[in-house]
C-alpha cells in the first residue's frame, strides 16, 4: 500500500472519530430573539412570542419571566426549567415535557397542555383559566394557589373551581356563603390580532337574481330602480384567537346562506361556518341601494377546547360601507 492511500485512510479515520465524538458533525445552536436553543440556557426574560419551539430541547434552562405567549412549543423538552412568573398564555405546549419544571405563578391561560408530562411541576399559583390539561400527567405536582377556571382537566371534565370564592354574608354563620366573581384572576381582554374591512362598495351590473324574493329591508337588485341594479359585495378577514363565535351582521341582520334572501354570505375562503370562526375571510352580497351599510362583528371568548366562557369577555368592531359608484 503506497503512501498516498496511507493518508487517505488516515484522513478517513479521523474524521470518523470527529463524528463518533460529537465533532464538526454538530448541527448549529439555534438562537431566537438572542435566545440560544439548548439545553441549560439562561434566556431569563427573553421575548419569545409566537415563535415556533416545537420539539425544542430547553431542560434546566433559565427561562424565568420569559414571554411564551402564543408560542409553539410541541413536545418540547422542558424537564427541570426554570419558568417562574413566565407568560405562556395560549402556547401550545401539548405533549410537552415539564417534568420537576418550575412554573410557580406562571400564566398558562388558554395554555394547550393536552398530554403534556408535569409531574413533579411546581405549579403554585399557576393561572391554568380556560386551559386545556385533557390526558396530562401531574403526578406529585404541587398545584397549591393555583387557579383553575373553565380549565379542562386531565380527565377532560371542565373545572370551574376558581371561577369563584366563597364569602360570609355579613352578621351570618361561616356555614352560609355567597359566591362573588374571582377577582385574583380575571380572565385577559380578547384580542383583535386583525379586523380587514373596506371603507366603500360599487355595486355590480348583474341584476343579482331580481324577481326571486328577499327580506322586506333588503331585496336583490331588480337591475333597474334608478341604476340601483346589482347587488353590493364586501369582503372582509379577521383573526381572532381564543374566539368562540363570530357573529357577524349587515345592518343588524345575520346575512344568510341563499342569495335570494339579501344579505348573504357568498363565499368563505377559509372554510369555516359561519358562527363558529376564530379567524377567516367572507364575502358578503347585499342590495346595492346607494346608501351607507353597517357591517357589525362580534367575538366571544372561549377556553381552550373552543367552548364558550359565560360572561367572558367579548371584542366587538364595525366598519361603515359608503357608496362609491
Amino acid at each position: 500500500m503506497n503512501r498516498c492511500v496511507l493518508a487517505a485512510v488516515a484522513v478517513a479515520v479521523a474524521a470518523l472519530g470527529m463524528v463518533a465524538c460529537g465533532g464538526s458533525s454538530n448541527s448549529p445552536i439555534r438562537t431566537v430573539n438572542g435566545c440560544e436553543i439548548k439545553p441549560v440556557t439562561n434566556c431569563a426574560g427573553a421575548n419569545l412570542a409566537g415563535k415556533n419551539l416545537n420539539g425544542a430541547r430547553l431542560p434546566r434552562s433559565d427561562l424565568r419571566r420569559a414571554n411564551l405567549a402564543n408560542a409553539a412549543l410541541l413536545n418540547a423538552n422542558l424537564n427541570g426549567a426554570d419558568l417562574r412568573h413566565a407568560n405562556l398564555q395560549a402556547a401550545d405546549l401539548r405533549g410537552a415535557r415539564l417534568n420537576g419544571t418550575k412554573l410557580n405563578g406562571a400564566n398558562l391561560t388558554f395554555a394547550k397542555l393536552a398530554k403534556a408530562n408535569l409531574a413533579n411541576a411546581d405549579l403554585r399559583g399557576a393561572r391554568f383559566i380556560g386551559a386545556d390539561l385533557t390526558g396530562a400527567k401531574v403526578t406529585r405536582a404541587q398545584l397549591a394557589g393555583a387557579t383553575q377556571c373553565q380549565t379542562i382537566g386531565t380527565n377532560g371534565v371542565v373545572d370551574n373551581s376558581g371561577c369563584g370564592r366563597s364569602k360570609a354574608k355579613p352578621g351570618s354563620s361561616s356555614a352560609t356563603s355567597t359566591t362573588v366573581p374571582l377577582a385574583v384572576a380575571p380572565l385577559p381582554p380578547l384580542t383583535v390580532v386583525r379586523f380587514e374591512a373596506p371603507t366603500t362598495y360599487s355595486c355590480g351590473s348583474g341584476g343579482g337574481g331580481g324577481g326571486t324574493g328577499g327580506t322586506k329591508r333588503h331585496k336583490p337588485g331588480g337591475g333597474g330602480g334608478g341604476g340601483t341594479g346589482g347587488n353590493g359585495i364586501v369582503t372582509i378577514s379577521w383573526s381572532v384567537p381564543q374566539a368562540a363565535q363570530a357573529i357577524f351582521t349587515l345592518d343588524g341582520i345575520r346575512p344568510s346562506s341563499e342569495l335570494t334572501n339579501l344579505p348573504a354570505i357568498v363565499t368563505n375562503p377559509a372554510g369555516q361556518a359561519a358562527g363558529d370562526i376564530t379567524g377567516g375571510t367572507v364575502t358578503i352580497a347585499f342590495s346595492c341601494d346607494r346608501l351607507p351599510h353597517v357591517v357589525t362583528f362580534v367575538w366571544t371568548q372561549a377556553n381552550a377546547q373552543g367552548v364558550p366562557i359565560p360572561g367572558a369577555p367579548a371584542a366587538l368592531r364595525t366598519a361603515t360601507l359608503a357608496y362609491a359608484g
